[in-house]
C-alpha cells in the first residue's frame, strides 16, 4: 500500500522545512514542520522541529518533540541525540547520559555521542560531589574508555595554551589506530579551541585527518560544521588546503555530500568543487 495523500502532503511540507532550515530561516522552518505534523505526524518531522528549537535554545520543547519522535520511532538516533543535548543543557546530566548511551547502542561509530555521554557523566559526578557523594564512587560507573575520557576532560579544563595543545597531539597520535576514539577526543573539545590545539602544526595530512573525523563521526551536521569552520581559522589552514591531494579531496567531498547542513561557502573554503 502506497503513502496516503496526507502522508505525501506531510512529507512535502517537511522537505520545505528542511530547505528553510538549511537557509537559516528558522521561523519558516518551524512553521512547515508544524504543518507537516498536523497533516500526518511522523518521527522525522518531530525530530526536525526539535532541531529548530535547539537552535533557538528552547530546550524544554526540544525534549518534548524528541520524546514524541521516539514514540513513533524508538530507534531514532537524531531524537535521542537532540534530547540528550537538551537534558544536558537543562542540567539533567544523568538523564542526558542515558540518551547519549542509546545513541551509542544504535550507532557504535558515533564518536560525538560517546564524548557527550562521557562529558555528561563527568558533570553528573561533579554535581554528586557537591551534595556529599564521593567522586570516586561515581567514577566507578564509567567504563574504562569513558573513565579515560573523563580524566582527559578534567585535565583539559585546568590546562592552558601550549600544554593543552601538546596533550591533544599526544592523545591524537596515540589513537591513530582507532578512528572512533579519535572522534571521541575531537568532540571532547569545544570547536572554537581547534585552531589553538593544532597551533602552527597543521599539515595537509592532519587537516584531512581531522576533517574526515569530524564528517564521519558527528552526530549532527551542525557539530561537523563547528569543527570544519574552526579549522579555517587555524594558522596554516590555507597552506594545508593547497596541499590536499586529489584523493584527499575526493574522500572529503564524498563525506561532505552525505552530511546535511553544511554550507556551500564552507565547502568552497576547502576547495571541494
Amino acid at each position: 500500500m502506497g503513502p496516503t495523500q496526507q502522508e505525501e502532503e506531510a512529507e512535502r511540507l517537511r522537505q520545505e522545512g528542511n530547505a528553510y532550515f538549511k537557509q537559516g530561516k528558522l521561523v519558516e522552518a518551524e512553521k512547515r514542520y508544524s504543518q507537516s505534523i498536523e497533516a500526518h505526524p511522523s518521527s522525522a518531522s518531530f525530530a526536525n522541529r526539535a532541531a529548530v528549537y535547539s537552535k533557538q535554545g528552547r530546550w524544554d520543547q526540544v525534549e518534548s518533540d524528541c520524546t514524541a519522535a521516539l514514540q513513533l520511532d524508538p530507534a531514532s538516533v537524531k531524537a535521542y541525540f537532540r534530547r540528550g543535548r537538551a537534558k544536558a543543557e537543562m542540567g539533567r546530566y544523568t538523564e542526558a547520559a542515558r540518551d547519549f548511551g542509546q545513541v551509542c547502542r544504535l550507532d557504535s561509530t558515533n564518536a560525538e555521542a560517546a564524548a557527550q555521554r562521557a562529558a555528561a557523566l563527568q558533570k553528573a559526578s561533579e554535581a554528586a560531589e557537591t551534595v556529599g557523594f564521593s567522586k570516586k564512587s561515581a567514577a566507578t560507573r564509567l567504563s574504562g574508555g569513558e573513565s579515560a575520557l573523563a580524566d582527559l576532560l578534567g585535565q583539559k579544563s585546568s590546562s592552558k595554551g601550549q600544554a593543552d595543545r601538546l596533550e591533544f597531539e599526544r592523545h591524537w597520535r596515540g589513537l591513530k589506530t582507532s578512528r572512533v576514539m579519535q572522534g571521541v577526543l575531537l568532540f571532547a573539545y569545544a570547536a572554537r579551541t581547534v585552531p589553538r590545539l593544532l597551533g602552527a602544526q597543521l599539515s595537509a595530512s592532519l587537516l584531512c585527518d581531522v576533517a574526515r573525523c569530524a564528517l564521519e563521526f558527528a552526530g549532527d551536521g551542525g557539530a561537523a560544521a563547528g569543527v570544519l569552520e574552526a579549522l579555517t581559522q587555524a594558522e596554516r589552514f590555507d597552506l594545508a588546503v593547497l596541499g590536499l591531494s586529489a584523493a584527499d579531496r575526493r574522500a572529503l567531498g564524498a563525506l561532505w555530500d552525505r552530511t546535511p547542513g553544511l554550507s556551500a561557502e564552507l565547502r568552497s573554503q576547502y576547495r571541494l568543487h
